[in-house]
């Protein structure tokens, strides 16, 4: 949010990757459930190189409505059907109710399950980031670097702007190079092209 499609941390970094192809699949104020529905949906049509995630806060889930359509849930913020209709609002007020935090990690810890072995299953390389979990969970493939560089905004006043998508982007491509070589293309190899999303 904030910034041009070029300016993500996603475009940024496959900037550093020569032939490196950038598929973001990030979309606004979605959430783990939508993470981990969207990777499990498109994997198999991609065939990425890398998955690169970063899991958003653990209170944003997806609910399921009785027309069959998907709409995100956030608590005390209320948009699309479950603020345009009446049963939209019955079901935003009954959730507010029922959330709690052992809930929402219980929903997120579901969903990096599934991720977490539907890509080893895979055998596909990929990291995840953590920042907005408020959790010390650590697994070896947890891109934890402290990552606090706040020099500006996006145009919304509100998200992380060009600067800290560029220096979020340089932190992890470096974390990769020391910790994962082998995650990244080798440059000498020809006709290389690497997917990332």
């Amino acid at each position: 949010m904030g910034v041009n499609d070029n300016e993500t941390w996603p475009a940024q970094f496959c900037s550093h990757i020569e032939n490196g192809v950038n598929l973001n699949f990030g979309t606004g104020g979605r959430s783990n459930d939508f993470i981990c529905r969207c990777l499990l949906s498109y994997f198999d049509l991609i065939k990425p190189d890398l998955v690169l995630i970063m899991y958003t806060f653990p209170p944003r889930r997806e609910v399921y409505t009785e027309d069959n359509s998907i709409e995100p849930y956030i608590p005390t913020k209320v948009w699309g059907k479950l603020l345009e209709t009446e049963e939209g609002q019955l079901i935003q007020n009954s959730l507010d109710i029922l959330q709690n935090k052992n809930s929402d990690f219980i929903n997120w810890y579901k969903n990096h399950m599934l991720i977490k072995l539907f890509l080893e299953s895979k055998k596909c390389n990929w990291l995840w980031n953590g920042k907005h979990l408020l959790t010390d969970y650590t697994e070896f493939n947890r891109f934890s670097v402290l990552d606090n560089y706040t020099s500006d905004l996006g145009s919304d006043d509100m998200h992380p702007g060009p600067k800290n998508h560029q220096h979020h982007a340089r932190v992890l491509y470096d974390y990769i190079l020391m910790k994962f070589p082998n995650y990244l293309p080798n440059p000498n190899e020809e006709n290389n092209r690497a997917k990332l999303i």
